[in-house]
């Protein structure tokens, strides 16, 4: 298939006089920039802040997926361009080159909040496990040994898992982000997004015509999101073996704190997801949230009895660095808290208090 290049561009720049006020103007835009993101940073609450740690975490685990993602889609398209723009070819081949993670850096055009979260999330998670990972190591409070219930579905799921659990992990112990790691509606995203980032590319710096680069773009995208398999995902294989503990009457209170104190807290978050009826993302943001009480009021919803379930908050107190009074008081709140209040704090509201001033609103508008 034929390459069809545009005419090439007489200029790459604006010269002289005219080169110097472009770059004033994006310096200027950039002042701005900083300022405004100075102005968020200043006002915002300690309570709100990320740490450093968690910020250069979240940090390298996008520019991980994006470059992961950017490298499927150029591994597709360069054949596309061999024969007809070789040097597009050599462009998209080179692993040294970065094409689109520094255009979605500058235009914050994967500024999305399900990432976001997804990026918090697995750097508390990661945080969480290192944690748990010192308590082990210490010697001090040994994790209690318990036998696999006697299954080969169960067996079968939990080697699964532990493969998964394998691959979450670098050689450095730092976590690790992959594209099959993403929801299927957030996979989406991600990579039309690195997509039109390539594509931007190819037309503006390379001359590439833009019918050309979408359609080659269009069948690489599609190519990576059939490709995706939602259930290859660490969380869903968890699922599936807390789903069958679930069936075998195994997954008691022991064997959750067993979980925990292993170090495998997907897992962990999974048995109570399962217990209490909620998708596994969110039990694992309430589990890993540094301020206990979400874990607790879960814990509760799920009827964990309170020793172990104080057992449970100690730990997560230390990882997280708690003041013992704070421990102190979410232990004797939890058993002052009603099951039932807590199972009710996990379900969504009915209707947004957004959706029900409007439809208030119409009500007045409608009235006679």
């Amino acid at each position: 298939m034929s390459v069809v290049i545009s005419e090439e561009r007489t200029q790459q720049a604006a010269p002289g006089g005219e080169r110097l006020l472009g770059d004033a103007a994006r310096a200027a835009e950039s002042s701005h920039a900083r300022l405004a993101g100075l102005l968020t940073d200043i006002f915002l609450p300690d309570a709100h802040r990320a740490s450093d740690r968690t910020r250069a975490v979240m940090a390298r685990l996008f520019d991980q997926l994006v470059g992961a993602v950017e490298a499927d889609l150029r591994a597709i398209l360069t054949p596309h361009f061999e024969g007809e723009a070789p040097d597009v070819a050599a462009v998209l081949a080179s692993e040294r080159v970065a094409i689109a993670l520094p255009i979605l850096h500058e235009t914050g055009l994967l500024r999305d909040t399900d990432l976001v979260q997804l990026l918090l999330v697995r750097a508390e998670e990661h945080r969480v496990v290192l944690g748990l990972r010192r308590i082990a190591e210490s010697g001090l409070d040994p994790a209690p040994v318990l036998s696999p219930p006697d299954d080969v579905v169960a067996a079968a799921a939990d080697h699964a898992l532990r493969l998964a659990e394998n691959d979450r992990i670098d050689a450095a112990y730092e976590p690790v982000l992959a594209a099959s790691d993403l929801p299927a509606d957030l996979l989406r995203r991600v990579i039309w997004r690195v997509a039109a980032a390539l594509r931007d590319y190819l037309v503006r710096a390379r001359n590439v015509d833009p019918a050309v680069a979408d359609r080659h773009i269009a069948a690489a995208g599609a190519a990576l999101l059939a490709a995706h398999d939602a259930d290859a995902t660490l969380e869903a294989a968890a699922l599936r073996l807390a789903t069958r503990w679930r069936e075998l009457g195994s997954d008691d209170d022991a064997r959750l704190h067993h979980a925990l104190r292993q170090g495998r807290f997907v897992l962990f978050a999974a048995m109570l997801a399962v217990r209490a009826g909620i998708d596994v993302d969110t039990a694992t943001a309430m589990a890993a949230d540094s301020d206990i009480a979400r874990l607790a009021v879960l814990l509760r919803a799920v009827g964990v009895g309170r020793d172990t379930a104080v057992m449970i908050l100690f730990e997560m107190a230390a990882i997280h660095g708690l003041e013992e009074q704070r421990l102190i008081a979410c232990a004797d709140a939890y058993g002052r808290l009603d099951p039932a209040a807590a199972r009710a704090a996990l379900m969504p509201p009915p209707l947004d208090p957004g959706y029900r001033s409007a439809l208030a609103a119409l009500a007045v508008e409608r009235a006679p």
